[in-house]
């Protein structure tokens, strides 16, 4: 499962590196700005995952176009670009994949979701702690099979380094530290 990981607005990468670490598979960080591209780079090799986790710059989908699906997507990102990226976002998530969708705010979620709605994605769980909101969205695949997303978040716990932060993904399917709801 989950063959092609795929942080998009990654940052600092933290999310592409949990990713790496948790399912030893490679996961691919892209972002539009060439310093955040190269920070998430220093912190792959900085937690040992450099072999594992690829760097990008891209503006949003717009060199991904011809790499083929990704699954899971995480985009922890403004709501705006994340409504504007719906349909590159839908177009490139696997059939039975998901996206979890994260960096709104309570009142964001509904038009964000809309958007991905419209693009053919259903929310499968919807995650609200403090003021923020996490969306985990799937495409649907065809009926023969069942969709598995929610397996990933129930794994086990992991912990990346990025810079002076530090991101937990839980049993519980909640994040926590310094850079998970920025």
């Amino acid at each position: 499962r989950f063959a092609r990981p795929l942080d998009m607005g990654c940052g600092s990468g933290v999310l592409a590196l949990a990713m790496a670490r948790l399912w030893r598979r490679r996961a691919l960080a892209v972002d539009n700005d060439p310093a955040a591209v190269a920070v998430a780079r220093e912190n792959a090799r900085r937690n040992r995952l450099a072999t594992l986790v690829a760097c990008r710059a891209s503006d949003g989908f717009a060199r991904l176009a011809r790499d083929g699906l990704y699954d899971p997507i995480a985009a922890n990102i403004l709501a705006g670009p994340l409504i504007a990226m719906a349909p590159a976002l839908a177009a490139r998530l696997a059939p039975g994949g998901a996206a979890i969708l994260s960096g709104l705010l309570r009142g964001q979620a509904h038009p964000a979701l809309a958007a991905y709605r419209r693009c053919g994605l259903v929310l499968r769980r919807r995650c609200d702690e403090g003021g923020w909101t996490t969306l985990c969205l799937a495409r649907p695949r065809p009926r023969r099979a069942r969709n598995g997303w929610g397996t990933w978040i129930r794994t086990r716990t992991v912990r990346v380094r990025a810079e002076s932060s530090t991101v937990k993904l839980s049993p519980s399917g909640r994040t926590g530290g310094k850079d998970a709801k920025a």
